[in-house]
């Protein structure tokens, strides 16, 4: 018999729903920012593609939060070990802004 890591290793699609985090709600209501699995997403009301933010793997993601031009989510990472409040275009999925070198200790909610 061959044993081998391969299922361990497999990509693995599960209900969202269960892994949901955190949401943020666009301020004129067509868009959704969410964290799932560490991950960051936007999400159009109807129609488009789901758009990930942030790095694909290694860095998590939480407290999304809208910002009120209604282009931008600011978003916590953990990069580095280190929380680090970070800022990414909703259209492109560029980061825009990071706020790096200072210890903003635990972040518990974005304003």
């Amino acid at each position: 018999a061959y044993h081998s890591a391969r299922p361990e290793r497999a990509r693995k699609f599960v209900s969202a729903e269960r892994y949901l985090e955190g949401t943020s709600l666009h301020p004129h209501g067509n868009h959704l920012g969410i964290t799932a699995r560490g991950q960051a997403f936007v999400f159009e009301r109807a129609q488009g593609a789901v758009l990930q933010l942030g790095a694909r793997e290694g860095v998590r993601y939480r407290l999304p939060t809208w910002l009120a031009d209604g282009l931008h989510v600011a978003l916590i990472s953990d990069v580095g070990g280190i929380e680090t409040l970070e800022v990414y275009d909703a259209k492109t999925s560029e980061r825009t802004y990071a706020f790096e070198g200072f210890d903003l200790g635990r972040v518990q909610d974005i304003y």
